[in-house]
């Protein structure tokens, strides 16, 4: 992921790769030998840089190597060596490549406040909202800058550098910044404020003091002449300070977009959000292809409320009056599919280079699979994470400290608020599976499900590692939304899941190099799309991945 792109630093600085971000490229090198990559199992993330004039951009497809891969990065201002030959001229995998969406340099500020240090409560779960997010936009084109625990000078900073670099990358930029953290409102005029880490709130004079006025940088971000600004605050909190804190309403008030705006909040005006509800959902609908900024902000707010049973409503003030997509515009390919250079005579032809555009339906086969498959690998971080906090309070009650123990559970006893963390172990016709994660109302909610070892039936499960929720099929959990399914034969599927089964568009990947994108109905594959390790297409029949 991109850090510190803008330099941005304490005085505000905005470092040489603020502009110009969309640099024209030299001729390229002409194109080395290929060679079969090696396979990469997980965790193949799309992401670009700027520094110190480079620009570099890269698909995660890209970096899978092969056709895509041996020439898919282009950079402005390396040096390269001379071409032997004329030089080969850059083509796009598909016309309908140079879209909408990837149209403008895409910047985004990703703020994480999760350790407040005056009495205010801590948010336990903001770095992980924020690496979600993150990812998303990454994957999406947008250069991003991450901030961590910043005291109110150092957030008004961070904030100022930002607007400055959208403003100077011009009128075709994309700016994005998503706040999860602490806000409140003034009990008097209803004036809500973003909270710095530093935060020490006894009177509401103290407001203005250790807090940002949001209306106010609605204001400065309108006025940068961008394309398009997204703010996005994860930041309605419960404030519980020191006693001589009376916040009057909870959560945060609402300031509505200005034109060319959106602004997003994690729930209704006047309400709070639990921690980690809304940012998973919609890094996955700003990772999802084939929509507008408006459709995937507005099924993030669907999604939310229905999964909450309306206790949590997300809302929208969206005045954008241009056409913005993130992974891509409806019937588009997604914007970071990279551009390859070809030879342009025989005299650069490599006699086994052979090359054919996909098809329309094989683009959108290949599309959809990745696009499901990086959203799962984002909700994957997550579950790791649930993992590893469950192993730990399991740990911590074998330890004699406090929890909850039975025959086959160790961990946090209560889950009435944001769930509970610890491993359960089964028996039965399940012995030797376990659970690593987080029980919402005593219902596997997110985490890792660790399957028996079964080296005889290579089509069967290791492990899955994803979300989870009750249906029909099963009242404990079973796994629902998005995951990544490791097969005994070393087989990785990444995707879409629901009622414990591979169910929409996800990939597969092989431990020689072989991918497959599909789209699975209850485990049964519908359309496929394969490639080889060096990224051509097989034509003859794809190898099974697990259960299909």
């Amino acid at each position: 992921m991109t850090r510190d792109v803008y330099n941005i630093g304490k005085a505000g600085a905005v470092g040489p790769g603020a502009q110009n971000i969309e640099q024209a490229a030299p001729a390229p090198s002409p194109e080395p030998t290929r060679q079969p990559p090696k396979p990469s199992r997980l965790w193949m993330w799309a992401g670009g840089a700027v520094a110190a004039g480079l620009a570099i951009t890269a698909s995660a497809w890209a970096l899978r190597g092969g056709i895509e891969g041996s020439n898919a990065l282009t950079i402005a201002g390396a040096e390269s060596p001379a071409p032997s030959g004329p030089s080969p001229a850059p083509v796009q995998l598909l016309a309908s490549a140079q879209t909408k969406a990837a149209k403008g340099p895409r910047l985004a500020l990703v703020i994480a406040q999760t350790d407040y240090t005056a009495g205010l409560t801590d948010i336990t779960l903001a770095d992980s909202e924020a690496d979600q997010i993150e990812a998303a936009l990454s994957a999406t084109g947008f250069v991003t800058t991450r901030e961590s625990n910043l005291t109110r000078d150092a957030l008004s900073d961070a904030l100022d550098a930002f607007r400055r670099a959208l403003e100077e990358a011009g009128p075709d930029a994309i700016g994005f910044v998503y706040y999860t953290g602490h806000g409140t409102q003034h009990p008097k005029s209803g004036d809500s404020y973003l909270l710095g880490t530093n935060a020490r709130l006894n009177a509401a004079s103290d407001l203005p003091i250790y807090g940002l006025d949001m209306q106010t940088q609605s204001d400065a971000f309108a006025a940068t002449g961008a394309k398009a600004v997204f703010l996005v605050f994860d930041a309605c909190r419960n404030v519980i300070g020191p006693s001589g804190w009376k916040a009057g309403k909870k959560g945060i008030g609402r300031v509505e977009a200005m034109a060319d705006m959106l602004i997003a909040y994690s729930t209704s005006a006047d309400d709070v959000a639990e921690e980690g509800v809304y940012a998973p959902v919609l890094a996955e609908e700003l990772s999802r292809a084939g929509q507008t900024a408006e459709t995937a902000f507005a099924a993030a707010q669907r999604r939310v409320a229905q999964a909450t049973g309306r206790e949590q409503m997300p809302y929208t003030s969206n005045k954008l009056y241009n056409e913005i997509c993130f992974a891509s515009c409806p019937g588009e390919m997604p914007a970071t599919v990279p551009a390859i250079p070809l030879p342009t005579d025989a005299s650069s032809t490599d006699d086994d280079f052979e090359y054919s555009p996909l098809t329309d339906e094989q683009s959108r086969i290949r599309s959809n699979g990745f696009g499901e498959a990086a959203m799962a690998k984002v909700v994957a971080e997550e579950a790791a994470q649930a993992e590893s906090t469950a192993r730990a309070a399991a740990y911590r009650v074998e330890s004699g400290g406090q929890g909850c123990q039975s025959v086959a559970y160790k961990g946090d006893c209560d889950d009435a608020v944001f769930g509970r963390h610890g491993v359960e172990i089964y028996g039965g016709a399940s012995q030797g599976e376990a659970f690593y994660g987080r029980f919402e109302k005593g219902i596997r909610a997110i985490g890792k499900f660790q399957h028996e070892a079964k080296a005889a039936e290579p089509r069967s499960v290791r492990y899955y590692l994803g979300q989870f929720s009750a249906t029909h099929a099963n009242a404990r959990g079973n796994w629902n939304g998005h995951g990544i399914v490791e097969y005994q034969d070393g087989s990785i599927y990444a995707g879409q899941v629901r009622d414990g089964q591979k169910h929409g568009f996800g990939e597969c990947t092989f431990p020689d190099g072989v991918v497959v994108y599909a789209r699975w109905q209850q485990d049964v594959r519908k359309e496929t799309l394969a490639t080889n390790a060096l990224g051509d297409i097989i034509t003859a029949s794809s190898p099974v991945c697990g259960s299909d």
